[in-house]
């Protein structure tokens, strides 16, 4: 009986005591599993984060390359539009020149033209005017000396040189010589014109121009009375 009482005393001490034991293993097995968790979810998080920062740095190099590729872009299209306006600024600039030099040379020529055309309109009128004043004179050398059918052919070469000139001035005044002339020459009888002189005075006076039409037309009746 003693050693019955002494087995069981000593198995309910070994329950006790893997009674009081259990709980302990229970919590240090808890522990091991919470530890292990949370270490699992530090490598998750862990591996998360290095994939964001590589998914970062990729989207980095990526913008990065993208805004590489617009400047370039961007550099070259400016690079060609400043070519570009460079080529159209020099052909306008060549435009323009030779249009200037076009341009100026047919003003020079037109101003040589316009100064040789004055010249020579300046140099006309003079030298008509020396024949003119000539012939004017020659004209009285004759009727001082009496020879009207000399100063009457002055008087055709005074009007056939004022016609050529154009001046209205001359044409009155060579007109008015021939009349007067003609008037002198119908008072002598003995000086009739001859035929000849009468054609080279009727072919003066057809070139006389419109408004000197009623001098000429007196002339003409006077030419008629001289040839009766």
């Amino acid at each position: 009986m003693r050693i019955v009482g002494y087995r069981s005393g000593v198995v309910l001490a070994v329950l006790l005591l893997i009674q009081l034991s259990t709980p302990t293993l229970a919590e240090t097995t808890n522990a091991d599993d919470s530890a292990g968790s949370e270490s699992a979810e530090v490598q998750i998080l862990r591996a998360q984060v290095e994939a964001m920062e590589r998914h970062h740095d990729d989207l980095l190099s990526t913008v990065h390359w993208t805004l590489g590729v617009i400047l370039s872009g961007v550099v070259l299209l400016l690079g060609y539009n400043w070519y570009q306006n460079r080529l159209v600024y020099a052909q306008e600039k060549e435009a323009l020149v030779k249009e200037l030099r076009t341009t100026l040379g047919q003003e020079l020529d037109e101003a040589r033209e316009e100064l040789a055309r004055r010249h020579k309109e300046e140099f006309s009128q003079r030298l008509a005017r020396m024949e003119f004043d000539l012939l004017e004179l020659e004209r009285y050398k004759w009727n001082q000396k009496g020879v009207l059918k000399n100063a009457l052919r002055c008087d055709v070469r005074l009007l056939n040189t004022a016609v050529q000139s154009g001046t209205d001035e001359y044409i009155a005044g060579a007109l008015n010589a021939l009349k007067e002339d003609m008037s002198a020459l119908s008072e002598q009888p003995a000086n009739n014109v001859l035929g000849f002189e009468a054609a080279d005075i009727q072919s003066a006076l057809a070139r006389v121009p419109a408004q000197h039409q009623a001098t000429v037309e007196r002339i003409q009746q006077l030419l008629r009375d001289t040839l009766n």
